[in-house]
């Protein structure tokens, strides 16, 4: 099960320290991509071991959120960016749920403590969803 995190500067590097693979699933009130994400992850949450998956809901006029969001890069919702030892090592941006994505989250717990993958732009023509997170209203 998910929890919504707060953006608070505290409560984001407690959330580092406490939760070592930790999932962020970066959203949208109102983003129909958004909600069947939400929905496959519930689902897939229970086979996801010690990986702890918390989501940034954008879009709510709240500063601490939207810089978040910016600070990592999310230019568009949904977005997950999962870290481990507080490095990024997988990112997702996708306008649905296809059954790979769900495979590909099932696998998190394989994902190497190597040199971590640096957060990057989208490819072109990748379909995204939903505004940039600085775009984002409430």
């Amino acid at each position: 099960m998910s929890q919504e995190l707060s953006c608070s500067r505290e409560a984001v590097e407690k959330m580092f320290v406490e939760h070592p693979k930790l999932l962020l699933v970066f959203k949208q009130t109102g983003c129909p991509p958004c909600e069947a994400l939400g929905k496959a992850i519930e689902e897939v949450s229970p086979n996801l071991g010690d990986i702890e998956v918390a989501e940034v809901e954008l879009g709510k006029g709240e500063m601490d959120c939207e810089a978040f969001a910016d600070q990592h890069q999310v230019g568009a919702t949904p977005t997950l960016v999962y870290y481990k030892d507080g490095k990024p090592r997988k990112r997702w941006v996708t306008t649905g749920v296809k059954d790979h994505d769900v495979k590909e989250l099932l696998s998190l717990s394989q994902i190497s403590s190597e040199e971590p993958v640096p957060p990057t732009p989208e490819p072109a023509g990748l379909e995204t969803t939903g505004a940039p997170a600085s775009q984002a209203t409430p």
